[in-house]
């Protein structure tokens, strides 16, 4: 068991690549880090009166980024805790973020039903994308998956010079046999429920 004896919220928590760190939200919006071997804890980013409701870490571990209820966006070096950036566009919760594998982009996805890409480097807003319901949760192998409120999880094409025809033969031929069985789909991709359950 982590964390302090007083019954505390913790909105979010995910592993740092390494699995050596947990990161967790707590209700101020602040970030604490819990050693994994020693279960020592202290602050990674202080809090700025908004729950975070979603966090990603970068694939190389370096970089972590959290948004939070009022639809801003936090960018920090780990396991230093320096925000070196804030990204602002979302009208209320963001739900979704994920890293793009090389750490060029970031997409977020929230309750104003779009998905947005990111260049976490300048802060530059790259691609919007409106959906007909929220985005959930996000995963990016070489193109960006959603799962969203309404039960669907939907493929968007995010830089076409990065997809093979293969990969792009592949997931055709993945949607085409599990279109008929939304439920086994899930499975097969990092997704969750209005509710904040995981599952593959």
């Amino acid at each position: 068991r982590l964390g302090p004896k007083r019954a505390e919220p913790i909105y979010r928590a995910c592993f740092d690549p390494r699995g050596r760190s947990l990161v967790a939200s707590r209700l101020d919006g602040s970030l604490v880090v819990f050693d994994a071997a020693t279960r020592i804890e202290r602050t990674l980013i202080r809090g700025e009166g908004s729950p975070v409701v979603a966090l990603a870490f970068s694939a190389d571990g370096s970089r972590i980024a959290c948004g939070g209820r009022d639809g801003g966006i936090r960018i920090a070096t780990f396991p230093q805790g320096v925000v070196v950036r804030r990204l602002q566009g979302h009208v209320g919760e963001v739900f979704a973020l994920a890293f793009a594998p090389d750490g060029t982009r970031l997409l977020s996805g929230g309750r104003d039903r779009t998905l947005r890409i990111w260049q976490p480097a300048s802060g530059r807003r790259v691609r919007l994308v409106r959906h007909e319901a929220e985005g959930l949760e996000g995963a990016w192998p070489d193109v960006v998956v959603t799962a969203c409120a309404d039960g669907r999880i939907r493929i968007v094409e995010a830089d076409l010079a990065m997809i093979s025809p293969r990969f792009i033969r592949a997931v055709r031929d993945i949607i085409e046999r599990k279109a008929r069985d939304l439920n086994h789909a899930k499975r097969l991709l990092i997704c969750a429920d209005a509710g904040g359950s995981n599952g593959h």
